[in-house]
């Protein structure tokens, strides 16, 4: 009995020993919560805060997930603040809603993942993975971006790894995601603050992006009198991006009204859809671009890959600039200016 004993001991761990050649570790050890990067690659996160509607301010290195929400839901009131580098992951099931948008100043910069590679359009479907829709419900996010800067103040920077997001701003004069709006062109130029390429740049990547502006400013980039400092580039997936064409109205993805988009507008790959539609008896002049410069704006569009259709309106190039000195630069993909 004891050599039979002996035997089959013998044999479960000759057995568990096999298994653990063929399963992979990531598998058998606690791996944590698993999202997908940038490259569409499956990563997992082990150190993280569950997200809870009463603590809006995010700090500096941590990691978000959104987990077990009330009725599929999680849900900010108040603004979420980010401090410093932020992570978050969404989930498939659980929406997180920011009512009051998020605030990515200048200097700070959020990145966020889905748990899955999702690709339908988050406004026409069941399920977003996040759902910021803010309304003006009273003055104090007048002109404040739905993701972004404050009123009168830049962004930091955006990255869109993965997931499936619905942003939209009725704020008057605050980007979709982007810039907050400023008093007056002139405003903005003063402001000199954290400026250049490395500042405010807006990238996605594995992710569905539906987007739009308040009045007068870009559903991607630019508040009303506003550009945009760094660059808005897209390597995968798909955004959709809506401007309400106004008299002076903003690009829907570049800059805001009467400004140019300093950053260049780039499109790697994937699917892009930017377009200024009018509301029936809007007046149909000086209008922004589909994909580039707001009104009176100049913009540098470059498209290497992918599919981009921009639909302007008015005076509003589908792709470019309403100013002059616009450069676009069609170098690989297939692209529609209407």
């Amino acid at each position: 009995m004891k050599k039979k004993s002996v035997r089959r001991m013998l044999s479960m761990i000759t057995g568990v020993a096999v298994l653990a050649t063929i399963i992979p570790a990531s598998v058998m050890a606690d791996t944590g919560v698993r999202y997908v990067d940038g490259t569409g690659e499956y990563e997992y996160c082990t150190d993280y805060n569950v997200v809870d509607a009463s603590d809006h301010e995010w700090k500096n290195n941590e990691w978000y997930v959104v987990k077990n929400g009330t009725d599929n839901k999680v849900i900010f009131w108040d603004r979420i603040e980010i401090n410093g580098n932020v992570n978050l992951i969404l989930d498939d099931t659980v929406t997180l809603y920011a009512m009051n948008g998020i605030h990515v100043s200048p200097g700070n910069s959020l990145t966020i993942y889905g748990r899955s590679i999702d690709l339908t359009d988050p406004d026409n479907s069941n399920h977003e993975n996040l759902c910021v829709w803010m309304e003006e419900r009273d003055t104090d996010i007048s002109g404040y971006a739905a993701i972004g800067g404050n009123a009168g103040e830049k962004n930091g920077k955006i990255t869109i790894a993965s997931g499936r997001l619905s942003v939209h701003s009725k704020a008057d004069g605050g980007a979709g995601i982007g810039t907050g709006k400023y008093g007056s062109r002139e405003d903005y130029k003063a402001d000199t603050a954290n400026s250049g390429i490395n500042y405010g740049n807006i990238t996605i990547q594995k992710a569905y992006v539906a987007a739009s502006g308040g009045y007068n400013a870009a559903a991607i980039g630019g508040g009303d009198n506003a550009g945009i400092d760094g660059e808005v580039v897209v390597y995968a997936g798909t955004v959709d991006a809506l401007v309400k064409s106004t008299e002076y109205s903003g690009a829907a993805s570049g800059g805001g009204n009467d400004h140019s988009q300093r950053g260049p507008v780039k499109s790697y790959g994937g699917k892009v859809k930017a377009v200024v539609y009018e509301e029936t008896g809007s007046i149909k002049r000086n209008v922004g671009a589909g994909i580039g410069g707001g009104t009176n704006g100049t913009a540098e569009v470059i498209i290497t890959g992918g599919s981009v259709t921009g639909t302007g309106n008015g005076t509003g190039p589908g792709i470019g600039g309403n100013g002059k000195n616009t450069t676009v630069k069609i170098i690989g993909g297939k692209a529609t200016g209407i």
